[in-house]
């Protein structure tokens, strides 16, 4: 899945003024869709957020492509969004025995996320929830 999709899988979409709108359409599917299924294994596969092609123009796979300069050659920090994408995921996430994730992230992601997800396996009182406030507020800008 491209980044802009994995956002939708959150619940949100982009728009110029906001960098997390709530997506309304019922045909949407949701990371809520994993409260009524028992998996013992979710994978995510991050993919690179933007493509040059030979002409030097880009395909940009990054969820706030709206809010910045559609001509722009960069794409939000990928990093950052991977971050972001754990965080608003944890709690549909934390029941799940075996999540990992592969592809185009920092390295420091896969030591955090990877302790973050191992942990919560063996406890129930790691809290995200005090961190979407501030992720939610922050200006479209700094996506």
């Amino acid at each position: 899945m491209r980044n802009s999709q994995l956002f939708r899988l959150l619940g949100f979409r982009s728009s110029w003024k906001r960098g997390f709108k709530p997506c309304t359409s019922s045909g949407e599917v949701t990371l809520d869709i994993l409260t009524n299924l028992n998996l013992d294994y979710l994978h995510f596969d991050f993919q690179i957020p933007k493509t040059p092609f030979s002409d030097g123009t880009f395909i940009i796979n990054d969820p706030w492509r709206h809010v910045h300069n559609m001509l722009s050659k960069t794409a939000s920090c990928q990093g950052k969004f991977v971050d972001l994408f754990f965080v608003l995921a944890f709690d549909r996430l934390r029941n799940v025995p075996k999540v990992t994730f592969s592809g185009y992230f920092k390295d420091r992601n896969l030591k955090t996320w990877e302790d973050i997800l191992a942990v919560s396996r063996k406890t129930l009182d790691y809290d995200m929830a005090s961190k979407i406030p501030t992720i939610m507020s922050m200006p479209a800008e700094e996506l």
